[in-house]
């Protein structure tokens, strides 16, 4: 399973183009929790729509700016909800049960405060989460932390806040986080160590209910803009922390770093670049690691049908080497899509966010977004599908956050108005085989229906809130 968090937004949802450039906000009303389904053919494949908007979601709270999901629960941050302050930031979490969505627990920090931007990022393994809040104030100003959040009887509670050892001003702690176990990473981009904004991460281990720091990491070759840090992931003893700064290949060209550990310490195994790496495409601005395989996230490549469409690239590793396996392009790729802004990666299902994707063909407009679900067979990857929202519009920025597992993926669209401008929202999809259709709290006739269609050979259904 692949654990990670995304931070989403920005136009990226899940990872905003700067710390906090992904998105436009917008704002809202009160809303009741809505699951909107939607069963719509796709080549051999059928998938469910699930749709989650907070009960008390509100303009501009960004509901959905980052994502995750493990087994059948998701969290979903809200990194401008106002409960404790502007912008103070929220998360929410979600079980499935008997085919619905039901909401467990909507957190804050304990010290949560005006700005914080908690849910900035958020990552999700069983019982454990991590959220992140770059612009917490712990030490200084945007020094940042996370908060590690467990579940017991169905209720989420604050654990413990993580704060680095060397935290300061200004280093925007929590930017990217990720769990996997009893270890946590908290990615610090703007960490100054080898020159300003060099970046670092921070590996917490627990005992007990007791986090520590356990190690902090930097690239062996630490530059200034290197923003190391800026998105990370882990499983098991494996970590990747994406550089989107990095020069190697050219300015800002972009790589990611692979450390592995033996006992308590962590050594960098490899850098990763692409093979066609250049100037500009930000390579490392999202990453995904499950096992031998990594994910990395290139939103500003320039594709043959126009700038910063996008792409990811699968490395594989075998025997200690890790390798290029393949790239994934969007088959519909168009200019300015930002493909891979967002991405995740489950055994052989890759999911690839492009939040600046604005529907080809369909009058919806621009930076709808949609998500692309890659599978692997052998070798290679091959798009399976494309996931876009059953009621997109302008802006919504679907896709700037995606995470997947065991057969569920979800997507963040945190520019999305239902409960006012940039209130958010986000989507829960069945991908790989087909998936069971979700119940509605719309209850009976509705589910009968779609029943139905389902056995009928999966035609589309919609289902409106209040119908």
């Amino acid at each position: 399973m692949r654990r990670v968090a995304d931070r989403s937004g920005v136009a990226s949802s899940s990872r905003s183009s700067r710390p906090g450039a992904r998105l436009r906000r917008r704002g809202a009303s009160f809303v009741p929790l809505l699951a909107a389904l939607v069963v719509a053919a796709s080549g051999a494949r059928a998938a469910t729509e699930a749709k989650i908007v907070p009960a008390d979601g509100a303009a501009g709270d960004a509901f959905g700016f980052s994502v995750a999901i493990s087994g059948d629960t998701v969290a979903i941050g809200a990194r401008a909800d106002g409960d404790k302050g502007f912008a103070a930031g929220s998360a929410c979490f979600y079980a499935l049960s008997a085919g619905t969505w039901t909401l467990q627990s909507k957190v804050t920090a304990l010290d949560g405060a005006f700005a914080d931007a908690f849910g900035f990022s958020i990552a999700l393994d069983a019982d454990t989460a991590v959220v992140g809040a770059s612009l917490e104030d712990a030490v200084g100003s945007n020094s940042g932390s996370a908060y590690v959040f467990t579940r017991t009887a169905g209720t989420w509670s604050q654990q413990q806040k993580l704060v680095a050892a060397d935290a300061a001003a200004g280093d925007q702690a929590g930017f990217s986080v990720a769990v996997s176990g009893d270890t946590a990473v908290v990615g610090a981009f703007a960490d100054d160590d080898a020159g300003t904004s060099s970046g670092s991460a921070y590996v917490f281990v627990r005992s007990g209910a007791t986090w520590t720091q356990q190690q902090k990491l930097v690239a062996a070759d630490a530059g200034a803009g290197d923003e190391f840090g800026c998105a990370v992931a882990i499983s098991g003893d494996t970590i990747v922390v994406g550089a989107r700064g990095d020069d190697d290949a050219g300015s800002a060209a972009g790589a990611a770093y692979v450390f592995t550990r033996s006992g308590s310490t962590w050594t960098q195994q490899q850098k990763l670049l692409a093979s066609d790496g250049a100037a500009g495409d930000e390579l490392g601005y999202a990453v995904g690691v499950d096992g031998d395989s990594a994910i990395v996230g290139a939103w500003h490549a320039d594709i043959a049908g126009g700038p910063d469409a996008g792409a990811a690239y699968v490395f594989v590793r075998s025997v200690g080497a890790w390798s290029e396996q393949d790239k994934l392009v969007a088959s519909d790729r168009t200019s300015f899509d930002n493909a891979g802004v967002a991405v995740a990666i489950d055994g052989d299902v890759a999911i690839v966010g492009a939040s600046g994707e604005d529907h080809a063909g369909v009058d919806i407009g621009s930076n709808a977004g949609a998500a692309y679900v890659f599978t692997r067979s052998g070798g290679s990857f091959t798009e399976q599908e494309k996931l876009t929202a059953s009621d997109s519009m302008t802006d919504d920025t679907f896709g700037g956050a995606v995470s997947v597992s065991g057969g569920l993926a979800i997507a963040g669209a945190q520019g999305d108005d239902d409960a006012g401008s940039n209130s958010g929202s986000a989507y829960v999809y069945g991908v790989g085989a087909p998936a069971a259709v979700p119940a509605l709290p719309h209850g009976g006739a509705v589910l009968g229906l779609a029943a139905c269609l389902v056995a009928a050979g999966w035609r589309a259904l919609r289902v409106r809130r209040g119908a």
